[in-house]
């Protein structure tokens, strides 16, 4: 098993440095397989009432991975693995991350989107916190026999179907995710 350790920070205000390093300030999840990749939800969730969400990638030398959702519970200081909200990946995914929230989308949607990469950019979206469902598989290999694997990628803040990714072949793609097509590549 690998385990994973949070550490929730008070305010800075009215607390002394000591109060941040207490061991009661930490929440530990112990996974099952080990973890490479992690990503939180958005911080606007938790101003709209609903629960934090941490993503978390297995790395298993195998092409059947693992990627869990766990909820963090404000008041008992605990994460929670969904099994609603744990899927297959292929591959370990190189990095996590949930959909930004911009100005302009709404927190109070009964939906969000997480994205991976590994072998492709792939979209999933979280139907009321309770179902994940993939949304797309983006793919910007000429040939089909032959994809560079993504190392990374990067979400637009201001312009979320916006994600740029970075590949192994040293190129890097800048997607619209709502079309599902490349804008530029370099």
């Amino acid at each position: 098993t690998t385990s994973i350790s949070i550490a929730i920070w008070e305010s800075m205000e009215n607390s002394t440095q000591e109060s941040h390093l207490r061991s009661d300030n930490f929440v530990t999840y112990d996974s099952p397989y080990p973890l490479y990749s992690m990503s939180f939800s958005s911080g606007a969730r938790r101003s709209s009432g609903a629960s934090q969400m941490i993503a978390v990638g297995s790395f298993i030398e195998e092409y059947n991975n693992r990627v869990d959702i766990l909820t963090f519970d404000d008041e008992t200081l605990t994460l929670t693995p969904n099994p609603g909200l744990s899927f297959a990946h292929p591959y370990p995914p190189t990095k996590l991350m949930f959909q930004p929230l911009s100005s302009s989308s709404s927190s109070s949607s009964s939906s969000s989107l997480l994205a991976s990469s590994a072998d492709f950019l792939r979209l999933y979206t979280l139907q009321n916190d309770t179902v994940v469902e993939p949304v797309s598989v983006l793919n910007n290999s000429k040939s089909s026999e032959f994809c560079a694997p993504l190392t990374s990628f990067d979400w637009n803040d201001i312009v979320p179907h916006r994600i740029g990714t970075s590949s192994i072949d040293t190129t890097c793609t800048i997607w619209d995710i709502e079309k599902g097509v490349v804008e530029t590549q370099l």
